[in-house]
């Protein structure tokens, strides 16, 4: 009976947060906000697997990132990406191998958000959000030179997440919308990346992300009378990233865009002020340039921490 009427309390007490808490996509990190007053803090692990012939790339990196809500609408988010990548490749001709690693701390961004349009009923809600941002380019000169040499420019991840990549200073903007009923939730947003030259005059292509994500309770599947202990909700979600070519001084690199679509299918599990995420990754649409290793797989683990 003790045991009962603590968690009984412990369920009160926490009712507001589980019932606040939302499904935030995991392929992206935009949407992941606290309520007014509240800190945010939020940590992810990727592994991505490519490959090219018999060449194979293996990118590992964390991803934390820091989200305060100033007021209902204004949102400040940081984040801080630590970045490993190692090449595996086996001569063709003597069937010799060989490895090349790099580590290092990748490229931190900090953005704002505001809640332009709110529309709230009984059962259901609306919202559109504005997002601007700077990525400062901090990351490590020697992690630069391995991201340029393994993975020729990348897979356009590594630009769309502010990792590792050699170039100055660059703006971030976009927009997201979300709308929330009693089982589902729905997400899409399209952010903009606009590099800028590094020292030698060398840029990215510019990038536009774009992401639709959809997520179901699954446990309880019928809402309870009462906010429930736990929560496990069931995502998917379709993340693109569409990158121009690269510049030169001013002058294009001919054949150097990219654009892919990766379909991603995982989970949220709310509990207390934690939620924990995890998700498979798949590559529906890959086009790069010739040469460049396209993604096999990419596993997502991490979890979210409400103070």
């Amino acid at each position: 009976m003790k045991f009962r009427f603590l968690i009984s309390i412990s369920c009160i007490l926490l009712g507001s947060f589980l019932s606040s808490a939302k499904a935030d996509p995991i392929q992206t990190l935009n949407g992941s906000f606290p309520p007014k007053g509240q800190v945010l803090f939020r940590s992810q692990y990727r592994l991505i697997k490519r490959s090219r012939g018999k060449t194979e790339f293996g990118s590992q990196f964390v991803i934390n990132s820091l989200a305060y809500s100033a007021t209902k609408r204004l949102k400040l988010l940081a984040t801080l990406p630590w970045f490993s990548q190692e090449l595996r490749t086996t001569n063709t001709q003597t069937g010799e191998e060989s490895q090349f690693d790099g580590a290092g701390l990748g490229n931190i961004r900090t953005y704002i958000a505001y809640d332009f349009a709110t529309w709230n009923k009984p059962a259901s809600s609306h919202k559109i959000t504005g997002y601007f941002g700077l990525q400062f380019p901090t990351a490590d000169l020697e992690l630069k030179k391995t991201y340029s040499s393994l993975g020729k420019g990348g897979t356009g991840l590594g630009s769309s997440l502010g990792l590792a990549g050699d170039y100055g200073l660059s703006q971030v903007y976009g927009l997201s919308y979300r709308y929330t009923n009693l089982d589902y939730q729905f997400d899409t947003a399209i952010i903009h990346d606009h590099f800028t030259a590094n020292d030698q005059g060398v840029a990215r292509g510019n990038a536009l992300l774009y992401q639709f994500s959809l997520s179901r309770r699954i446990i309880p599947w019928d809402l309870p009378e009462f906010t429930p202990e736990h929560r496990l909700d069931l995502i998917l979600d379709f993340f693109g990233v569409w990158q121009g070519d690269r510049e030169v001084k001013g002058d294009d690199v001919p054949n150097t865009a990219t654009h892919f679509l990766l379909l991603g299918t995982g989970l949220q599990y709310f509990y207390s002020n934690i939620v924990l995420e995890g998700m498979v990754s798949l590559p529906l649409l890959a086009n790069f340039p010739t040469g460049q290793a396209e993604p096999d797989i990419t596993l997502i683990g991490g979890l979210r921490l409400y103070f």
